[in-house]
């Protein structure tokens, strides 16, 4: 069972704990407790006692954020994991712990980016076979090595999870010898990656994962969500699915004064062309040229 107080938007939900603590705790059949003003939602179970609800929320996330695509992945799975489809009472509880530790494990790690402390840059030096005595000197000097690694390695799991392998990340384009021109009849043109997506490249791309999880119903596509990839490109940035041609999604341009310009293939329904600084303004199109593309090359 699955307890939801809903109060004016505005109130601070943090003193209106203790009615929906009352019934969780009152009620053992009640698994999740869910405290809400329309737009914040703190969802609440009992990772500590059971049947005694935690004072501190599993998880928690505001529509405006969504709408904006101002979350991250943990936010996003833990709501898959509230759909009807995966919610499953009895585990309710242990997810919940995960989330916490998940989220603790995080802001731990990201506070060992920014200054490592003693025992961790021991323990890289110790792991890395390091022979010599392990005076302040040493420590002082490893401590920024230690911070360009978590670096150095994040940002090619990034690259990594987008598609760009890092073989690619070096690859050379070698200039092609004058020799006849090979049969262009293919329906798939092979165009060359050019460079590494930028910052704002990268969001946008990221983005249209997430945001497409919410935007498509049908369960298929999606599973085709994880089809869609992308080209860097000299002059330009495109997002496609499966076919970098056929699947063409839409090509991005960030502008001067922080704007963004998606252009859209010519399908119905589907505005061709959009400047905004706003990523939830291109939802629309988003939405209707991937499942047309989808329907299509599925």
């Amino acid at each position: 069972m699955i307890a939801i107080e809903a109060k004016m938007v505005g109130n601070d939900l943090s003193r209106d704990l203790g009615q929906i603590r009352g019934y969780f705790n009152a009620i053992t059949s009640i698994k999740l407790g869910i405290i809400t003003d329309g737009i914040r939602y703190f969802c609440h179970a009992d990772t500590i006692e059971k049947n005694i609800m935690d004072e501190r929320a599993f998880l928690s996330f505001s529509l405006e954020d969504l709408a904006d695509g101002r979350f991250d992945e943990a936010t996003v799975n833990g709501i898959r994991g509230l759909r009807k489809e995966t919610f499953d009472p009895s585990e309710i509880a242990e997810k919940a712990r995960d989330n916490l530790l998940l989220s603790r494990f995080t802001k731990l790690i990201g506070s060992w980016i920014e200054e490592p402390p003693e025992k961790l840059v021991r323990l890289f030096l110790e792991s890395a076979g390091f022979e010599g005595k392990m005076v302040k000197r040493v420590i002082e000097e490893t401590s920024p090595l230690v911070v360009q690694a978590f670096t150095s390695f994040l940002d090619r799991k990034m690259l990594e999870r987008i598609g760009f392998a890092e073989r690619e990340v070096f690859k050379i384009e070698k200039p092609q010898s004058a020799e006849p021109a090979a049969d262009t009849t293919s329906s798939e043109e092979v165009v060359p990656d050019w460079a590494i997506p930028t910052e704002s490249e990268t969001l946008v791309f990221e983005y249209c994962g997430r945001r497409l999880a919410f935007l498509v119903k049908d369960e298929a596509l999606f599973r085709e969500i994880d089809n869609i990839k992308y080209a860097a490109l000299k002059n330009t940035f495109v997002v496609y699915y499966k076919k970098r041609n056929q699947g063409r999604l839409f090509n991005f341009r960030a502008l001067p004064n922080n704007q963004f310009e998606f252009v859209f293939p010519e399908v119905e329904n589907v505005e061709p062309k959009i400047v905004t600084n706003k990523l939830s303004d291109i939802d629309q199109a988003l939405g209707a040229i991937f499942m047309k593309r989808a329907q299509i090359l599925k």
